[in-house]
Order: structure tokens, then C-alpha cells, then sequence
């Protein structure tokens, strides 16, 4: 399958945990991130395809926000039968420019690598 990301993803260095914003419900922990989605590390699998209202818990508050609320859509889901890890891939829905710059924060202030210069989107 051929990439087809738009922006850079990065891997944070932080557990950053992801709810659903209805239920509350911990979805899991996000493993990288971009302007235009992310990876979300998790024990079970997600409904690939269903749109997602989540949020995402920072440790310490940048522009005095500690979460990171939007919509995103469930585009993957695959368990590793290996290490029980399942990694589902979410692409977000628009943005603010609030949220832009917050994402931009988090991968500036807590990047652990960026993936072999991969792109997501």
C-alpha cells in the first residue's frame, strides 16, 4: 500500500492517554502524531470507520489547555498477535488553529523520533 501522508508524524515521548468523549471510556495511549492524525496504541481493536470524538490529555498545560478535544475517523485497526498490542490509525477531522499549534507543541516538546521521515494524514 502505498503512503499517502501529508504531514509529519513523530513520536512522542510521553503517555498521553485518548478518551471518547461521550463514554469517558480510555481508548489507549497516543504512540505518534500529527497535524492530521495520529496512532493510538490500545489492548483491543477499534471500529474501523467509525468517527470518533476524542481526547487527548497532556501532562502539563500549554496555552492554558491540558486536552486536546476533536473528531477523528478510525481508518485502521490491527492487533499484533505477538505482544496483544493492537495500533489503530485515526485521521482527524478540521482542526482550529488552536489545535494546530497545541499538536505542534506536543511534537516539539516531546518528540521521541521522527519516523524514518514518514508522513501521516
Amino acid at each position: 500500500m502505498a503512503e499517502r501522508r501529508i504531514s509529519e508524524r513523530v513520536q512522542v515521548l510521553d503517555d498521553f492517554p485518548v478518551t471518547e468523549q461521550t463514554t469517558g471510556d480510555l481508548l489507549g495511549h497516543v504512540g505518534n502524531l500529527s497535524l492530521h492524525g495520529m496512532l493510538i496504541i490500545s489492548a483491543c481493536r477499534l471500529e474501523v470507520g467509525r468517527l470518533y470524538r476524542l481526547t487527548i490529555r497532556v501532562p502539563k498545560p500549554i496555552q492554558g489547555r491540558n486536552q486536546l478535544h476533536m473528531t477523528a475517523m478510525c481508518r485502521w485497526s490491527a492487533k499484533d498477535k505477538e505482544s496483544n498490542i493492537t495500533r489503530t490509525g485515526f485521521q482527524f477531522g478540521n482542526l482550529n488553529s488552536d489545535d494546530e499549534l497545541m499538536i505542534r507543541r506536543l511534537q516539539a516538546d516531546y518528540a521521541f523520533s521522527t519516523s524514518d521521515n514518514g508522513l501521516i494524514g
